[in-house]
Parts: C-alpha cells; structure tokens; sequence
C-alpha cells in the first residue's frame, strides 16, 4: 500500500478546525463593522509604530473571536508588527488540524507571508521527507495536531487490521514524546492495552435479508421488533437504483423481505432512516434530501419533504424521531458557531406546537469535532446516544462511540463520548448502529469489498442504554372498531408533557416506549374522544417491563348521545377517604376542559368494590363523587350542571374476586345527562 495516498485518503475525511474562543460574540455583525473600520485605518502610513500595533492587536483579538481563514490571511500579508506573526500561526494551526501537508506547503510559497524561522526550519522536514518515512517524519514535526494523530492511526494500522493489539500499542508508544498531555493518544493506548472481557460474536442477519448478489444495508427495526426495514440494491426484485424493502419477525427468524409500497420509484435512489417508535411515521433519504411519509389506513401515504430547517445544506442524512416524538436528530454539512468552516455534524430539530420542525440546534463540541461525526440514534431511554465519528479517539475511519444525555431539558450536555472498543470498532468506517428497545441487540451492514451484508451482534452490558417499559394493544371504540389516534403522557406530579404517539389507522395498534424514573399518565388526546387514561409508577422499577393494555375510546358526541358512563383512571384517593390526591389534576383538568365546551349536564358516578360493608361503600363512593364535582366547580363549572351520586359496590365491571378486578371497580365515572 502506497503510505503516502493512504494517510491523504485519511486526511481528507477531516474537516476545517474549530476554535472555541472564550466569551465568543453574541454580536458578530457589528463587530465585523469595527474590524473593517480598524483595518481601514491602517491604511494611514503615517501612523506611529506603537498605534498601530495597538490596532493590529485589536484586530487579532476580535478575530479570535470570530475565527475565519481569510482574516488571519489578511493579518498575515498585511500587519507589520509581532502580531503578524500570531496570524501566521493561527493558519498553521488551521492547516494541520484540518487539511493536508500540501496546503501548509502552499502558504510557504505565497511570498507575501513572513512565517517565523523556526517554524520554517520546522516544516521544512515535512517538505523534504520521503514517501517511505513520511508518516514517521509528519508525527514528529505535527504532533499533537489533529493531522498527526491520524497519521499515528494510519501507521499502526497494519498492526489494528490485524488485531495484533500489543504491537499497536507498542508502535504507538514510540510517538508518546509527541502526545503528552493529548486524551486522545492517551485513550488510544489505554483502549489498545485493555484486556477483552467478554464474548463476542457477530451475526449475519440471514439468508432471506441478505443475497448473494445484491447489497443490503442501512438496517431500521422497529421498536416493537417485529420489523426490519433496510435498503437493498442490485437485488433481483429491486424497482431500479436503491429501494426499500420491509421484513417481518416470527418468533426468531425474519421473514422474506417485501419492497415498501408506495414509497420506492424506479428512478431514484430510497432508503430508509427511521421509523417512529409507534411505527406510523418513515423518515427516508431519497437523493439527498430527507422525506417523511405517515401511513393511512390504506397504507403509506404521500411523500413529505422535511422543511427547510432541516433540508438546508448541501448535504443531510441519518435522521431520526426520538421515541417521545418530540425531536428529531439528524446530520448535515453544516457550519457550527464555533467551527471556521463546515463539517459534518449532528443536529436537532424540536417539534414546536404546530407541528412543525424548529431551528436546528447542534449538540455541541462534546460530540461534535472539527471532523465528522454523523449517524446519530438516541435509545428510547431518551439518554444513551450513539453515533459515528472520526474526531474523538478512533481506531481509524469512522467508529462508534456512546454518549449520556445529561440534563432531559438540554441537548448540549452530554458525557464525554465513550469508543465501543477494539472488537466493535475496525481500522475502517463503522456506522450507522441501531439498538433494540430492550438494548441488548445492535444492528449494522458492514461491506467485504464487493457488496454489503446486514448483521448483529449482543451488545456487551458496559455499553448498553438504561431499561425502559413498552405499553402496547389496540386504541377501539364502543363497537369494537379501530380508531386512529393520539396518544401522550405526561409526568403525573407535575403534568409535565413528556410525548406523544399514534395510533396505526388500519388497525387501532399503539406501541409507546417510557423511560424510568418518573411517574407516568397516558391518555387519548384528542379533542373528538373522551380522554381515557392509564397510569404507571416507573420510579422504583428497576427492570424492563412490558405492559399489552388495549384501550376502549368513546367520541364525545356518541357518550352524550348514548348516555356511556367513562371512567376516570388517573384519579387518585387517599386510602379509605375522599380526599384528592394532587397527582390527580392533569386527569380533572382535562375533564374540565370539556364540560367547558359543551353545555351538558353530567353526573359523577362513584363506586366501590365488594370489601367492606354496604353503609361504608355507600358512603366513600358518595364523597368521593362529590369531591370530583367540587374540584370542577373550583375550576368554573356550574355547580348546577354535575350531580353526584354513589353506587356503591352495586355496579361492578370485573371481578371482585381478584385485586385487579377490584382495582377496576374502585372507580369514578362521568357520564352526560340528555336535556
């Protein structure tokens, strides 16, 4: 292998290096106004030495600052003073951080660039090296610059390909005088050193995925795992260019793939990139813009491009809807504020109260590096990231770290990104992981040359998302008949909104994932249908849990009309009394809020089960009906519009026999009176 096209090959995958300057400008613009006004003045040539070190000197720091290539050009061809100097450097620092020995190169032979002798000394031994020692030559001279590491990457690589980890580390210990004090080297070792604690095995996802001839890759399962969507290309079945296609699970053995309908055309380039977790929502790529398209009842519906917001540079990919439904995070070649150029980085778009996608916010330079860094998927515990990225600590390439979510209200704080280890990670690209639910389970493609595979393996625990639990059934009306909808939840304490799901609208199926920690109500939003709820505590959960709860839904209209009594699921009591507990406002509220629109009466049903004696169920059920009506006339319902009545144990919907079946009957209704 020709060294020297090697570690160019690599270089090229960096991108513009990033200066984070402290106290950087909230008002570029105008000071972009005094910096043009400075350098004006230094046009005076009768202006005294010391005044116009002073301006120069200005000028430098404002463009600290705002850090661009072409202001320290102009310092560098025109400022006079020691500050000259500082410009000069700052383009070197920018050269070796991001681009190659050939553009450092091209700044020495610009005459109009004074660069201090030292440094001309210096590079020169870059200049004047041979193609077999080059790389040794560019690490000692460059080091600790961006470039240098990924020379010492390319060097040792022989040694990584192989998995010969010993001799890695000990042909990089030998550039460790060139490091000191750099993390990443010293990951690197500690991540070469590291003895290998577990088993690992790697699958291929199966001869009904994966052909012989065709290429399978860019593998999205569902939440629920049932499917798989992929890409596949060259198949015998493909439309033409890249299509998508869709595979089913029977217990463990996926099923023959099927093209997605409605979704490919034979004269583009499809693949998927995400499905929502309730699986109702497909974010694809086509061509290099990022589409979404929603199913219907009859199927998938019309194609959507993503707006502006997200669909606004030269390039973006890899998107993806957290499970709440409420962001989403993808790639683009954009610039950060505190980049000088662009580079591939991983943004955020958060749904705003329209529906619509916000102004993207970029994670930050935890994840992001001058490099790329792209291929994001946040776990369903809404914490555990995991993306690509040749800027941190890498084996070479692309490889894949982990990252914690530290702050649930920021998407700019995150822990330092953990490298999945030397068994996960090779010397080339690795991308574009995704983890089941359960988080036991990564799924990747990975090419031998010719063509691409899809594969998985168990993911080891160290790198595994915290637990979380799944509800899932079926949304149904009265008659049995499946219902398209809108699910969310909210934290119960304080009524906090957490997410929001659908419902598929041929089936009535619903698939909702919840992290732990919180207490949790979820109901039927919308404005049609009487707002049925359920409740769990995930606070002292310690394991996975999943939940099949299907839900019987009323419209409005058709309770008024049928007289159907509704029960209140998230209406909590102090034990044996009436009195209220708070976590029981969002449910009320949501009660008042209806009767606020309609102009019916209503009466509110208490019951019991069938412990106790009839005068004491009597009576509990009486005040707890009354102290539901008393709550909705504090928040402006006519007292004259609700009565409240006590049935006691006397209508009972299940089974008193058991806890749940009197936990069911423990219960307070509303049901609309006709005029």
């Amino acid at each position: 292998m020709n060294i020297l096209s090697s570690a160019a090959k690599a270089m090229c995958l960096i991108s513009l290096f990033a200066y984070c300057a402290i106290g950087f400008s909230q008002n570029v613009s105008t000071e972009n106004t005094t910096r043009d006004s400075l350098l004006s003045s230094l046009n005076d040539n009768s202006l005294p030495q010391d005044s116009r070190r002073r301006i120069e000197g200005d000028i430098y720091n404002l463009d600290l600052k705002d850090p661009k290539v072409k202001y320290f050009e102009q310092g560098a061809k025109h400022f006079r003073s020691d500050y000259r100097d500082s410009c000069w450097l700052q383009l070197r620092a920018i050269t070796l951080n991001s681009l190659d020995v050939n553009s450092l190169a091209l700044l020495y032979q610009d005459t109009d660039y004074a660069p201090p002798a030292y440094t001309q000394e210096k590079d020169a031994n870059i200049f004047n090296a041979d193609q077999t020692n080059f790389l040794h030559v560019y690490i000692a001279n460059a080091a600790p610059y961006n470039l240098a590491y990924v020379s010492l990457v390319n060097l040792i690589s022989p040694y990584t390909s192989a998995r010969f980890w010993d001799a890695a580390a000990k042909q990089a210990l030998k550039y460790e005088q060139y490091f000191k004090g750099d993390k990443r080297f010293c990951q690197l070792i500690k991540m070469l050193q590291e003895q290998e604690e577990y088993q690992f095995s790697i699958y291929s996802i199966g001869p009904d995925i994966n052909t012989e001839k065709g290429g399978e890759y860019t593998p999205v399962p569902s939440a629920d795992g049932k499917h798989l969507y992929f890409c596949g290309k060259n198949r015998d079945d493909n439309l033409g260019g890249e299509d998508i296609y869709i595979s089913s699970r029977t217990d463990s053995t996926w099923g023959k793939p099927q093209l997605v309908e409605g979704v490919n055309t034979g004269g583009s380039n499809d693949a998927p990139l995400a499905i929502s977790a309730d699986g109702t929502e497909l974010i694809m790529f086509r061509n290099g813009t990022i589409y979404s398209v929603s199913k219907t009842a009859s199927g998938w519906g019309e194609l959507t491009q993503l707006p502006a917001t997200i669909n606004n540079s030269g390039w973006q990919a890899d998107a993806m809807i957290t499970s709440d439904g409420k962001a989403m995070l993808f790639a683009a070649d954009r610039q950060t504020e505190y980049e000088m150029g662009k580079s591939v980085n991983i943004f955020v778009s958060l749904k705003q109260e329209d529906g619509s996608w916000g102004e993207p916010i970029d994670l930050g330079p935890t994840i992001n590096t001058p490099s790329f860094d792209r291929s994001p998927f946040l776990h369903s515990d809404m914490k555990t990231l995991y993306f690509c990225s040749s800027g941190h600590t890498s084996l070479g390439g692309l490889d894949v770290f982990m990252s914690k979510r530290l702050n649930e209200d920021s998407w700019t704080e995150w822990s330092e990104p953990v490298n999945l280890g030397k068994r996960i990670n090779t010397f080339g690209n690795d991308w574009g992981y995704k983890i089941s639910t359960d988080g036991t389970t990564a799924y990747f493609a990975s090419s031998d040359g010719k063509q691409d595979d899809i594969y998985y393996f168990t993911l080891p625990k160290q790198y595994r998302p915290e637990v979380v639990t799944t509800i899932s059934g079926r949304v149904r009306d009265t008659q049995g008949r499946p219902v398209a909808t809108t699910i969310s939840w909210e934290e119960m304490e304080s009524g906090k909104p957490l997410g929001e799901s659908h419902t598929d609208p041929a089936t009535g199926g619903f698939y909702i994932v919840l992290p732990h920690g919180k207490k949790i109500i979820y109901y039927i939003d919308d404005e049609n249908l009487f707002p049925v709820s359920g409740n769990i505590d995930l606070t002292q959960e310690p394991t996975a849990v999943s939940i099949e709860n299907d839900i019987e839904v009323a419209a409005i209209e058709r309770m008024i009309e049928d007289e159907t009594p509704m029960p209140l699921n998230s209406l909590f009591f102090d034990t044996g009394k009436a009195t209220i507990l708070p976590e029981s406002a969002s449910e009320l509220n949501r009660v008042a809020e209806i009767l606020k629109s309609r102009a019916y009466k209503i009466e509110i049903s208490g019951h019991s089960d069938n412990t106790g004696t009839d005068e004491l169920n009597d009576r509990l059920s009486q005040q707890r009906a009354e102290a539901v009506r008393n709550y909705l006339i504090g928040k402006g319902i006519a007292a004259e519009t609700m009565t409240a009545k006590g049935y006691g144990k006397r209508k009972p919907i299940a089974d008193n026999d058991t806890e749940e079946g009197r936990k069911k009957n423990r219960r307070v209704e509303i049901k609309f009176i006709k005029q």
